[in-house]
């Protein structure tokens, strides 16, 4: 077990429950990379079957982020809420350990360039837990795209339909809003629930092997059909890029919605069209052709694990993507941007049962017509849905938040 490397991980709620799974996992597989070594749990009381478990399995539980520091790790596993990853990930890396740090890197691109600069300052790496781009098939497609096989790409198209309901905006006292306390956390579909979508089209758009594409410019509209929460729970859209090209990139997610779909991810080409589904199935049409199989489902937890391990001892991959501080910051600055430029539209909504989603009428038709069209709603011009569009100032070096559209 010598060679695996020994992860400290913060929490064991919610999404950390699986890092945990993962980990344990990880460390009893012929080709895992990893250890779980040490765990912090602030809520140990609500934990107290799974932490007799881990130290059955030999890890150390630390009462304290500070003990954790100090246990025997080479790096930190940060699934935590929005406002502790600039802190936490300063942290860790002052004490000598390398990050994986969960979507979005940072509430803020402020923030997310804060933590770049603690990653220089440290030597150490930080990885991103945007899963999708470890799946094999991520690295194999780009290098496919970036080679002409498919054409040159002319426009891209990310949509899902994900109903949140009541105890989803009540699980933290961050969910839905701009700021926790003094710290802007931009909660929304696009920041965070769907996240992992919209930086994986940026970053197959991105004009080599690491990179994601940059944004140039954006327009479009925000909705909020949830009359509790301060962010938008709609987003339509039309991003420009300076990627392959100059495709545009629409982005069409709702947390509104009585159907349910899952994200997906479409490039068209000048040859066809790329659909990436959500569990990693993907194809490509030709034009006036019939759907060609390019890869099946994919895992990508282990491969995110293990591409991180490598990161951490300096090993170098070929074959896995790595989501780094540097192809994440597209994302950053699209969540800021659309915040600071985009007006949101408060809209008529409804429950159809108590507890459930609010759900914007009409609104799922139109965006699955959206999508089609690689539109948003506003151009669309039809959908009866109030609108309010506006466009983004320059993006090109965009580097401070100067707070949400007034």
């Amino acid at each position: 077990m010598s060679h695996r490397v020994n992860i400290g991980l913060v929490g064991l709620s919610g999404y950390a429950n699986e890092i945990r799974k993962l980990l344990l996992s990880e460390g009893n597989h012929a080709e895992g990379r990893t250890r779980l070594a040490a765990v912090f749990a602030p809520d140990p009381e609500l934990h107290a079957e799974t932490i007799d478990d881990l130290r059955a399995q030999g890890v150390s539980l630390t009462s304290s982020f500070d003990e954790l520091l100090d246990a025997d790790i080479e790096a930190l596993w940060l699934p935590v809420p929005i406002d502790l990853h600039r802190p936490m990930t300063e942290r860790a890396l002052a004490a000598g350990n390398a990050v994986m740090l969960e979507k979005p890197v940072a509430g803020c691109i402020d923030d997310h360039d804060a933590i770049a600069r603690a990653a220089d300052a440290a030597g150490l790496p930080v990885a991103v837990g945007f899963q999708d781009i470890y799946r094999p098939s991520t690295l194999a497609l780009k290098r496919r795209l970036l080679a002409g096989e498919f054409g040159t790409p002319e426009s891209a198209v990310v949509w899902g339909l994900w109903p949140r309901d009541d105890a989803y905006y009540a699980r933290s006292t961050w969910a839905g809003r701009l700021r926790r306390d003094d710290t802007w956390v931009l909660d929304s579909p696009i920041a965070n629930a769907m996240a992992h979508y919209v930086n994986l089209a940026l970053f197959l758009l991105g004009p080599s092997d690491c990179d994601a594409a940059p944004i140039a410019s954006l327009s479009g509209e925000t909705l909020r059909g949830r009359p509790t929460i301060e962010n938008a729970d709609t987003f339509s859209v039309r991003v420009h890029t300076r990627g392959q090209g100059s495709a545009d990139l629409v982005v069409l997610l709702t947390h509104a919605t009585a159907g349910f779909q899952h994200p997906s991810v479409s490039i068209r080409t000048d040859r066809g069209v790329i659909d990436v589904a959500f569990d990693g199935v993907t194809t490509f049409t030709p034009t006036g052709g019939a759907a060609e199989p390019l890869f099946d489902e994919q895992p990508h937890r282990p491969h995110m694990a293990r591409r991180f391990a490598r990161l951490v001892r300096g090993e170098e991959d070929r074959d896995i993507a790595l989501a780094t501080l540097a192809s994440s910051r597209p994302h950053s600055v699209l969540i800021c941007a659309i915040a600071e430029s985009l007006p949101i539209t408060p809209i008529d909504a409804h429950q159809a049962e108590p507890g459930g989603a609010f759900v914007i009428p009409s609104l799922d038709a139109a965006i699955e017509r959206a999508a089609r069209e690689h539109k948003t709603l506003g151009e669309l011009g039809d959908t009866g849905l109030a609108v309010q569009a506006a466009s983004s100032k320059d993006l090109a070096g965009y580097a401070h938040f100067a707070g949400p559209h007034a």
